[in-house]
């Protein structure tokens, strides 16, 4: 577990620097489940996670997907209770901002090849 979310207070710190604001909530709390599908679930303050991301130190390989995910679902926090759709069709904001400031933050931490490559994969 540890060397699954040692990084995460990077993440913090990246996106309080770039927002401009502090983390919207007191606490935050990531609960990692068994046999969860999807991957990730964003509650207020709360993400469940699947146990499928956890990793020893030694994976070097699933890493760079973990992180990602911690990322992306830290930045739904900051924009959970700022942003709600009016309309089904509005829907794309609530995934659309944090993924693109989890893409900004894989710019800053893996350089820009990872950034690209992960435009392309999303793309496809």
């Amino acid at each position: 577990l540890k060397s699954t979310v040692r990084y995460l207070h990077e993440v913090f710190e990246y996106y309080e620097t770039i927002l401009g604001t502090q983390f919207p909530h007191t606490c935050y709390k990531q609960v990692f489940v068994d046999e969860l599908y999807p991957e990730m679930c964003c509650y207020n303050s709360l993400t469940m996670f699947n146990t499928s991301i956890l990793h020893p130190t030694a994976v070097i390989d699933q890493q760079y997907q973990t992180r990602k995910l911690l990322a992306e679902a830290l930045a739904t926090q900051f924009f959970g209770c700022y942003v709600d759709a009016e309309r089904w069709s509005d829907r794309w904001i609530r995934k659309g901002i944090p993924k693109y400031l989890m893409s900004l933050w894989v710019k800053k931490t893996f350089g820009n090849n990872e950034y690209r490559d992960m435009i392309h994969q999303s793309m496809y």
